[in-house]
């Protein structure tokens, strides 16, 4: 039984349609989210920490700024990142003007903490994403040097997936980490 934790994106909730259709494709899987205060790093990694280890979760997914939240998880668990926002710094300022020059500084500082990834991690990207895109970057921090199978796909779509283009990407993100 694979335990699931859905790390939500910028502006959205543990309730977003992307957990929702995660629970309708995959209702043998418990596939567990929350609300994130993604702004508060420390704060949301303490959170991952508690409910990984409350649910005994030993799968992270998380879209866009959660990504960003997932690939720095300090866990060996299994991870899945959905349009991941590689680079908050520059990306969370263009939505949110506010942001304080201490909020940005903290992102950078946690984007520095970038390191191969000794796990098994998928990406899945939008071919047409229209916020940004960083499989480039992905694949250069975590692509698998080793063999020849990529672990990535683009996918026909936005930021924001439908069922169906969430489905054809996490199929072979599942089928590629043997899930």
């Amino acid at each position: 039984m694979h335990n699931i934790l859905y790390i939500h994106g910028f502006n959205s909730s543990g309730n977003s349609n992307t957990v929702c259709n995660l629970r309708a494709m995959f209702p043998e899987y418990n596939v567990y989210s929350d609300d994130f205060d993604l702004l508060d790093l420390d704060g949301t990694q303490d959170k991952m920490h508690q409910l990984m280890k409350k649910y005994r979760i030993n799968v992270l997914i998380g879209s866009s700024f959660g990504a960003f939240h997932v690939l720095l998880h300090d866990t060996n668990e299994t991870k899945i990142v959905i349009n991941p926002c590689m680079y908050p710094s520059v990306e969370i300022p263009k939505l949110d003007p506010s942001l304080s020059e201490d909020a940005i500084a903290a992102m950078q500082e946690y984007e520095s903490r970038y390191k191969p990834a000794p796990y098994k991690i998928f990406g899945i990207f939008g071919k047409d994403d229209e916020l940004f895109s960083y499989r480039t970057e992905f694949q250069r921090l975590y692509g698998y040097t080793n063999n020849k199978s990529d672990n990535t796909v683009m996918i026909d779509g936005h930021h924001r997936l439908s069922p169906d283009e969430l489905r054809s990407g996490i199929i072979p993100a599942f089928s590629f980490l043997g899930l």
